[in-house]
C-alpha cells in the first residue's frame, strides 16, 4: 500500500491550519510527497529515506542540511500493515515539534488505512473554529478530548489526566441533541460532470470554498476529478456542489 498524494495534501492543508510549523510528507522512496512549502515537493529528502531503509522510529534533524534535503525538526515512518509506506516530518525546533509529528503521524495512517477524511477534517475545523474564538471552555475540552481519543490516545489519555485528573477510558461516549444537529446541518451532495459521486454531511455555516474543498475530501469523488482539469464548480449552498472536469 501507498501513502496517495491527495491524501498527504488534504492532510496538510487541514492541519496547517491549525499549527504553525512546515509539515512535510514523504512517500515510500523518500520523496516529499506534500508540503506547507511548495516549493519542496517532489524534492528527495535524505532522513525519509534513512527512516525507510534503517527502518528508524524517528530522525531528529538539529540542523539544516544535517542530512542533504533536510531541514530542523522531526521525522517519523507511517505503517499500514506493518509495513511503512512513508515518513512525515514538521520543521522546527525538534523538543517543540515531536509531540505534534507524532499526532499527525497517528492521524495519517489512520486516514489511510480507514479513510477517515471527514472526520479529520471535522476535527481541524472546530480547532480553526476555537482558535478565531479565542478561548475553550473546560466541557468543550473534555468533550472534544473524548472524541478525538480514537485517533490520537496517547497525547488525549495524558491531556486529559492532567486537566481532569480521570482515566479518559473510563468516560462516557457524548451524546447530542438530534434536532439542534438537524439544524446546524446539512447532507451535501457532490455531483462531477452532472452525476452524483457522493454526498457528505456539512455544517450549515460552510462556505461556497469550504463546501468545494470538502467535496474533495471524498474518495469516490477523488477518483473523477484527480489528474483532471476543473473548469467549473457549481454551488448551490446548503445543497450540492457539481464539479465540472475535462
Amino acid at each position: 500500500m501507498k501513502i496517495s498524494k491527495s491524501a498527504a495534501t488534504d492532510l496538510i492543508r487541514e492541519i496547517s491550519s491549525v499549527i504553525d510549523y512546515d509539515i512535510n510528507i514523504m512517500n515510500e522512496n523518500g520523496v516529499i510527497l506534500a508540503s506547507t512549502d511548495k516549493e519542496r515537493v517532489g524534492q528527495f529528502h535524505e532522513g525519509a529515506h534513512l527512516v525507510i531503509k534503517q527502518n528508524l522510529k524517528e530522525l531528529p534533524v538539529y540542523y539544516d542540511e544535517e542530512y542533504a534535503g533536510c531541514r530542523q525538526g522531526i521525522n517519523l515512518p507511517l505503517f499500514s500493515d506493518d509495513n511503512i509506506i512513508g515518513v512525515v516530518g514538521i520543521t522546527g525546533d525538534v523538543s517543540e515539534t515531536g509531540r505534534y509529528a507524532r499526532l499527525i503521524k497517528k492521524v495519517t495512517e489512520d486516514l489511510e488505512d480507514l479513510k477517515l477524511n471527514t472526520s479529520i477534517a471535522a476535527f481541524m475545523g472546530y480547532v480553526k473554529k476555537i482558535k478565531d474564538r479565542g478561548y475553550i471552555t473546560k466541557e468543550e475540552l473534555r468533550i472534544f478530548l473524548i472524541l478525538l481519543n480514537p485517533l490520537a490516545p496517547h497525547i488525549t489519555s495524558e491531556i486529559y489526566e492532567k486537566v481532569f485528573n480521570k482515566n479518559i477510558l473510563n468516560e462516557s461516549w457524548p451524546t447530542y441533541d438530534e434536532t439542534k444537529l438537524n439544524k446546524d446541518s446539512f447532507t451535501m451532495v457532490v455531483q462531477v460532470n452532472g452525476k452524483v459521486r457522493g454526498k457528505i454531511t456539512a455544517s450549515s455555516s460552510t462556505s461556497n470554498e469550504e463546501m468545494l474543498e470538502l467535496a474533495k475530501t471524498i474518495d469516490n469523488v477523488k477518483l473523477f476529478i484527480d489528474n483532471k482539469e476543473i473548469i467549473k464548480v457549481i454551488t448551490v449552498p446548503k445543497k450540492l456542489v457539481n464539479i465540472v472536469v475535462k
